[in-house]
């Protein structure tokens, strides 16, 4: 089973918390819930009662409360939003923390050393586009790198936007250079919404 992982927003290394899932269950989210729900007395942005989630058909489905309606709201996928699903590897933000469904391996305990930030096969499948299309753009881009005259400038915007094309629910995509501690956008495809100050 996946677990739920609740981080800082601006220092992602910070882990406040990390609660293995149950599937079936419904957990309340929030400062006031139980010891043995998803207590998050660290961040006083997030509400008494602020959501409810419950891992069920290998997605994480959340809920946020409305009676009464939080103040600040629940954002995924860059949006403001109060029901939707995730899969594991994706997330979501209430207030400064970022919630995160990180998957385990299979048939492993849960311990935290068994614990991993890689997505198995059977999941990739369903972050990539359905009939093969992510196939075709490896390909694609193959055959544009054995080109002689290749413009690397040129192959790194293509390389972006087939990323962004075939990830399904990526709404960015960026190649990043690292030199020196020094971080540059090379090239870049989408919108960063709300996300905009927390990227270059």
């Amino acid at each position: 089973m996946p677990s739920l992982v609740a981080r800082d927003l601006r220092k992602r290394q910070t882990i406040y918390r990390r609660w293995s899932l149950t599937a079936g269950v419904d957990l309340p989210l929030g400062r006031e819930v139980g010891a043995d729900q998803l207590l998050t007395h660290w961040d006083d942005l997030i509400s008494a009662r602020h959501a409810v989630v419950r891992w069920e058909q290998n997605k994480l489905f959340v809920a946020q409360n409305t009676n009464p309606l939080p103040k600040n709201g629940i954002f995924y996928n860059g949006q403001q939003t109060q029901v939707f699903s995730l899969i594991p590897g994706e997330g979501f933000v209430i207030g400064r923390t970022v919630f995160q469904l990180d998957p385990v391996e299979i048939g492993s305990p849960s311990s935290d050393a068994s614990r991993s930030n890689f997505v198995n096969p059977e999941m990739l499948l369903t972050m990539l586009s359905p009939g093969g299309e992510h196939l075709e753009v490896v390909d694609s881009l193959l055959q544009h790198l054995q080109d002689r005259e290749l413009d690397i400038a040129a192959f790194e915007e293509k390389v972006v936007v087939q990323l962004k094309r075939v990830v399904r629910r990526a709404d960015f995509a960026a190649i990043l250079r690292i030199r020196d501690k020094k971080i540059e956008r090379h090239a870049a495809a989408g919108d960063l919404g709300i996300c905009q100050p927390l990227v270059l």
